[in-house]
C-alpha cells in the first residue's frame, strides 16, 4: 500500500469513526436558511393566532399513536410537541397548560403570505455533518383553522384547530444559530 493510499485510508475510517460517534454536526448550511431574514407578515394581517395552540385534529394514519401540537409566537419564531393520544389530554396539561418549567427546544421560523403559512424548521441532528433545513408549507382555512404538509410528505395536508389558553410553556430558545454572525447579522427586525 502506498503512502498516499494509506493516508486516504486513515482519512476515511476517522471520518467514519467521528460520524459514528454522533459529534455532529460539524458545519452550518448557512446559505439555505431564509425564513429567518423575511418579514413575518408579507401583508399586514393577524390571522395566526399566538395566545394559545394549534393541535392537529386529522384522523391518525395506521402506527401513528401521537398528535402534533404548534405553538405559534408574535416574533416569528414557532415549536412543536408530539404528544401520545393515549394520555392526550394529561400530556397537555403536562407538556403545554401547566407545564411551570422552562423547556429548552430549538425554535423554528414561520411566515404568511396572504392566507399561506410557511414553516421553516431548523434540522440540526448529532448524526449529521451538516445542519439543514425542511418545511411545511399549508393554508389558514379560518380564524381556528390552518392546515400544514411537509414538503417532501405523500400523505394529505394535517388540519390544526387553535385552542387558547391562558398558559403557555416557557420555551427557551437553544437554536445553534443563535450565536453565528450570519444568522443576527441578517435576522428580520420584526423576529427579534
Amino acid at each position: 500500500m502506498t503512502t498516499k493510499l494509506k493516508q486516504k485510508v486513515l482519512i476515511l475510517i476517522s471520518i467514519l469513526f467521528l460520524y459514528g460517534c454522533g459529534t455532529g454536526p460539524w458545519f452550518m448550511s448557512k446559505k439555505i436558511y431564509k425564513t429567518y431574514k423575511e418579514d413575518i407578515y408579507a401583508l399586514p394581517t393577524d390571522s395566526l393566532k399566538t395566545n394559545g395552540y394549534y393541535i392537529q385534529v386529522n384522523e391518525l394514519q395506521p402506527n401513528v399513536n401521537f398528535r402534533d401540537v404548534i405553538i405559534f409566537y408574535k416574533n416569528g419564531y414557532t415549536t412543536h410537541f408530539r404528544l401520545s393520544q393515549s394520555e392526550l389530554k394529561n400530556n397537555i396539561e403536562s407538556e403545554i397548560t401547566q407545564n411551570k418549567n422552562t423547556t429548552y427546544k430549538t425554535l423554528d421560523w414561520w411566515k404568511i403570505y396572504h392566507d399561506s403559512i410557511v414553516i421553516e424548521h431548523f434540522a440540526d441532528s448529532n448524526k449529521e455533518m451538516f445542519t439543514s433545513n425542511h418545511f411545511q408549507r399549508g393554508k389558514i382555512l379560518n380564524d381556528t383553522l390552518i392546515e400544514l404538509k411537509y414538503d417532501d410528505s405523500s400523505f394529505l395536508p394535517i388540519k390544526f384547530k387553535f385552542v387558547k389558553t391562558d398558559s403557555l410553556p416557557q420555551i427557551k430558545n437553544k437554536g445553534r444559530y443563535l450565536k453565528k454572525n450570519w444568522y443576527l447579522e441578517n435576522i428580520n427586525k420584526n423576529r427579534h
